[in-house]
């Protein structure tokens, strides 16, 4: 009788917890990466609550996921908040008791991100978090104007607005602390050891490979990192490599979040990995502000915040960086040229106390949005 009991009772839950011990010592190994140095110290509570004070962030695409985990710990912590996205933040206001300024735009759009960076004038940021990002579906999806759709929003929109936002005559961007520079943290998938293709970088006329085109925008976002450090010494940028968390960005690629792939990876991920909020709360809350790294432009961080190699492909030959770089310039160029259809208002929400706050305001209609495009289409 025992040993039926035994195979019935006590085998299977004794197997599940031995796939899960293998599974996530495996999942450790594969999301830390070429590690160089340890981990960052993790700051204390008062520290935290005393630096977070003094930070004003600019969360690019911080409505969901990482992104909003994020700007929620912030918040508690007490810092200043102004957040970009398409869908409105309801979530973070709702956990949020500090002021929140929302500005709703598409950021597949390079008119609207290069008008919506005008904006940003005056506002006075000490911290740009870029989490703004998708992943291909099969099919291949374009913006408005043409541009593959996970190429616009997750490198492109990244690569406009932190060059504007540096090249300013009016800098939006400016450190609160004397000692401390201003930081901008780009978050994609450091380190990883894809060759991007560059012959057909919109994949207009190369038979479309949603992944291959995704690992394109993953080393372009580190040749974005790797440039910012070298020709902006007055900032301080680094990369960011979550690892693999429990996330739906890779929904799409699988079908949708209804298909049984899609579920299926949920399971496994929710299984063998850490939540959205232990990435957040053990790691990214305490590096966004840590003194420790102030003086490591450049540097990428895995999910335990230590430091990590870049791209195999950009340390292979230094020139490699400009080549890919090039690529995402002709396409911002191409971007701004393109007939749209359907220009967009960018509109501004204010909220105070979980609450809206004031009226919502246009800060540039469709109309704005077009004719400025094009008239910097004409001077590029």
């Amino acid at each position: 009788m025992r040993k039926p009991f035994f195979r019935a009772a006590i085998l299977p839950p004794l197997l599940l917890v031995l796939a899960r011990i293998i599974g996530k010592i495996y999942f450790k190994r594969l999301v830390r990466g070429d590690v160089i140095a340890p981990r960052i110290q993790l700051l204390e509570p008062l520290d935290l609550h005393s630096r977070y004070k003094q930070t004003k962030i600019l969360c690019v695409g911080c409505t969901s996921g990482i992104g909003l985990a994020t700007a929620k710990a912030a918040c508690e912590a007490g810092a200043s908040l102004v957040v970009l996205g398409r869908k409105e933040p309801t979530a973070l206001v709702e956990a949020c008791e500090q002021s929140i300024e929302f500005l709703q735009a598409d950021l597949s759009s390079m008119r609207t991100v290069k008008v919506i960076t005008d904006r940003l004038t005056g506002y006075d940021f000490n911290t740009v978090l870029f989490t703004v990002g998708i992943i291909s579906t099969p099919e291949r999806r374009t913006s408005e104007e043409g541009i593959e759709l996970d190429t616009a929003v997750s490198l492109l929109s990244r690569y406009v607005m932190t060059q504007l936002l540096l090249t300013s005559s009016s800098p939006s961007l400016n450190p609160v602390w004397s000692e401390w520079k201003a930081r901008i943290f780009i978050m994609g998938f450091p380190g990883n050891p894809a060759v991007p293709q560059l012959t057909d970088f919109n994949w207009k006329k190369t038979p479309f490979k949603p992944w291959e085109a995704h690992m394109n925008t993953v080393i372009g976002n580190d040749a974005l990192v790797e440039n910012l450090s070298k020709l902006y010494p007055s900032v301080n940028v680094y990369g960011l490599n979550p690892g693999v968390l429990k996330t739906d960005i890779i929904a799409p690629f699988l079908g949708g979040k209804e298909s049984w792939l899609s579920k299926m990876q949920q399971f496994v991920i929710g299984q063998l990995c850490p939540s959205v909020e232990d990435y957040v709360n053990k790691t990214l809350k305490h590096l966004l502000v840590t003194a420790e790294i102030e003086h490591e432009s450049g540097t990428y961080f895995n999910q335990y915040g230590e430091r990590i190699q870049g791209a195999g492909w950009l340390a292979s030959d230094p020139s490699n960086t400009k080549r890919i770089l090039a690529e995402a310039d002709k396409l911002y160029i191409q971007a701004l040229a393109a007939d749209t259809l359907n220009p967009t208002n960018i509109k501004l929400f204010k909220y105070q106390n979980g609450k809206p706050f004031g009226e919502v305001e246009i800060v540039s209609s469709a109309t704005q949005v077009e004719k400025e495009a094009q008239i910097y289409a004409e001077e590029s």
